[in-house]
């Protein structure tokens, strides 16, 4: 894997000893990796912390967030669920025209049923948007469909059909 500094984003100050200890972590990881991707290191309690994360997450999660890349590793790293929340709670709030939609996985041998919320739930504007989120950022393999959830008027959500 070819060293990009540009994707590596160190949360403090290192001293030599741990400047050469993450050195070691990310050389180790890249190397072991066949996908390119941005990492993130931190310090705690003396030990070294990396995520690393697909390129293309980032920079789908940076266009999501209207921010660049590295500002959207770290809130991927420090704030994981920060867009779900965000999403979350403009969808229940009437705010942004955001849709709700799950994966439909393909059927289950056993319980001979398609299944639902395996991969948790998407809030977006399209479920163009949606199957691109679930088959490229999640990369679910065995992707039937999306389904929408609608809001009846008490607030109550379904799935619609």
């Amino acid at each position: 894997m070819k060293f990009d500094p540009n994707k590596i984003i160190i949360e403090k100050q290192l001293t030599t000893e741990q400047g050469l200890a993450v050195y070691d972590t990310l050389k180790t990881l890249m190397d072991s990796t066949e996908y390119d991707c941005y990492y993130y290191v931190d310090i705690i309690n003396f030990q070294i912390r990396v995520d690393s994360v697909r390129t293309e997450q980032v920079e789908w999660y940076a266009n999501q967030l209207n921010c660049t890349e590295k500002e959207a590793m770290t809130c991927l790293s420090v704030y994981p669920g920060f867009l779900y929340d965000l999403n979350s709670i403009l969808y229940f709030s009437g705010i942004n025209n955001l849709k709700r939609y799950e994966a439909e996985v393909s059927k289950d041998p056993i319980e001979n049923f398609n299944t639902y919320q395996e991969y948790g739930d998407f809030f977006g504007k399209s479920k163009k948007e949606a199957l691109m989120f679930f088959r490229d950022i999640l990369e679910i393999e065995n992707l039937i469909d999306v389904k929408q959830y609608s809001l009846d008027v008490d607030g109550e959500a379904g799935l619609q059909n």
